[in-house]
This record gives structure tokens, sequence and C-alpha cells, in this order.
């Protein structure tokens, strides 16, 4: 039976039977759930079925046009870079928003070309082109931040840097201290 189903299927259509079953898993869940952890898991959900969909595509070059297999996992690449410098520069605490495309326009230039098979390989081309302009873009953009003169913040103006002293002697210059405030009060 199990033979008789896998001759019957290829890899890339059981790899896009499942990205469209994760996508509408994720749908529904960023749809019917209110609760914010839930759709941030929806999506994440939606994410993973496009990935597969991105598998899909890249076995399907692979047996029909091998020339153009590496160009979805090219895309992937790119907007797994894209993703990554806005994520770092986040936790570092710079601003790396902004770009040629984000997301959704990614998403839409993807539908189009799933709705228009012939425009498949031109739309993935453009993907990666505008990807990896946006990551340009992006670490241009943080690297200005980081180079740029900051001024300190207000811990930094409050707290001097403390002496190469180690504890013991600067326990002994508090007590030397304290002892000359006390001495000039009698």
């Amino acid at each position: 039976m199990i033979e008789k189903m896998s001759a019957a299927i290829s890899a890339a259509e059981l790899f896009g039977a499942v990205a469209a079953l994760l996508v509408g898993i994720g749908l529904y869940g960023l749809i019917m759930n209110p609760q914010p952890l839930r759709k941030i898991l929806s999506f994440n959900v939606i994410g993973n079925g496009v990935f597969l969909l991105f598998g899909a595509i890249a076995i399907n070059y692979s047996q029909n046009q091998p020339n153009w297999v590496w160009l979805p996992v090219a895309v992937l690449a790119s907007a797994s870079w894209v993703s990554y410098i806005r994520a770092k520069a986040e936790s570092l605490g710079f601003d790396a928003r902004g770009g040629l495309v984000e997301r959704a326009e990614r998403f839409v230039i993807f539908l189009v070309a799933l709705l228009f098979p012939v425009l498949m390989i031109p739309a993935l081309l453009l993907m990666v082109v505008l990807n990896v302009g946006t990551a340009v873009q992006r670490f241009v953009k943080v690297w200005k931040q980081a180079s740029a003169e900051r001024p300190p913040t207000s811990r930094q103006r409050r707290r001097p840097r403390r002496s190469e002293a180690t504890m013991a002697e600067r326990w002994q210059i508090r007590r030397d201290a304290r002892d000359r405030r006390l001495a000039s009060r009698r």
C-alpha cells in the first residue's frame, strides 16, 4: 500500500500538501485565538509552512529544471539574513526597520508567482535581489548608528570608573576619610 502511495505522489507534492496544511492551521490559529502568544505561535506555524513550500519548489526544480534548484534556497537564506540583521540590531538597541522589501512584500511577490507559475523564476530572482539589497541597507543603517557618538547614559555619568585599587585598599580609604571627618568635628 505504501509503495503504491509513494509512487502516486511525488516528494514535491507531499511537501506542498504539508505546507498547505501548516499554512491553513496557522491561519486558523491566527484568526481564532485572541491571546497574543498563540497568535505568535500561529504565525510561526505559517512560516514553517512557507518554508516547506520553498522546499517543494526546490524539489520540483531539481526534477524539472536542475539549473534553478539553488534559487528557492537563496530566497530563504537571504530572507533569513534580513530577519537576523533586524533581530540582532534590536537586541543591541539599534533601529533596523525599513529597506527595499519587508516580509509582507515578499509574501505578495511569492503569492503572485504561485498564481502565475510562468513568473516563478523571475519572482524568485527578484526576491533574492531585493532581500540582499534590504540586508545591505539594514546593515549600513545599523553600522551608522553604532558608529555615531552617543551621549553617555545616566548610569555612565553617575558612576565614575573604579580605580585599580583592591577592595581592601578601597575600604581603608573609606575608613581614613571617615576618621578624618570625625576628627574634624571634635
